[in-house]
């Protein structure tokens, strides 16, 4: 999971997202859900700095 990019966009959806909160119901945890992946969608800046590690960012470089 460390090697995963998309295990530290979970994590970061539940740090920022989900901070230890109690939903009504289902439809607000969707709700939160999408605000906060619209959030990082918004935020390429903050998706590269969790994501972008050198050995990543080198294997695209190179990749067709």
């Amino acid at each position: 999971p460390e090697l995963n990019p998309v295990e530290q966009i979970w994590d970061e959806v539940r740090e920022k997202g989900f901070r230890n909160e109690l939903f009504n119901t289902l439809k607000h945890v969707e709700l939160r859900l999408c605000d906060t992946l619209v959030s990082l969608e918004n935020d390429p800046l903050r998706v590269r700095s969790i994501t972008g590690w050198d050995w990543i960012v080198s294997n695209m470089l190179y990749a067709t």
